[in-house]
């Protein structure tokens, strides 16, 4: 009878191990997935902002589709993403659900086309943005708003 109560106290402590192992796991690779597409927004702001000039009319762009998935057994959802102009740098800070919040920088001024930041939320399909080189107060800016 102890036997029986030791693998039933032994298999509940594997099958808790294992089940926050694969937490930690999906956690780890919705955080790899939002870095990637960060990475693709700051690339394609990046080349518009060092090889292009603005221009009158709708001016040089370039058009980027970020590809978060939903949710799965090994992979968490992205909660948010948002990238902000703090004093010289572009705050890009972003979660995922069962995540903490992470931080990083980009040096590229980057802003929504309203002026504001950027937030991305609702993030389990692929989602286009338009990204414009645009003059504001003087100073080159790319801007961000949904493709349509």
């Amino acid at each position: 009878m102890i036997r029986y109560a030791l693998v039933l106290v032994l298999a509940t402590a594997i099958v808790g191990t294992a089940v926050t192992a694969a937490d930690q796991v999906a956690t780890t690779r919705g955080e790899q997935t939002i870095e990637g597409e960060i990475q693709t927004v700051e690339s394609a702001a990046s080349s518009l902002y060092e090889l292009e000039e603005p221009a009158e009319g709708p001016g040089p762009r370039r058009i980027v589709t970020l590809e978060m998935h939903e949710r799965g057994r090994l992979l968490a959802e992205p909660a948010q993403v948002k990238f902000e102009r703090v004093d010289d740098v572009t705050r890009v800070t972003y979660r995922v659900d069962g995540g903490v919040t992470q931080k990083q920088a980009i040096s590229v001024p980057i802003r929504h086309a309203d002026g504001g930041s950027v937030k991305l939320t609702n993030l389990n399909d692929s989602l286009r943005l338009v990204l414009r080189l645009t003059v504001e107060d003087g100073e080159r800016v790319v801007t961000v708003e949904p493709y349509s």
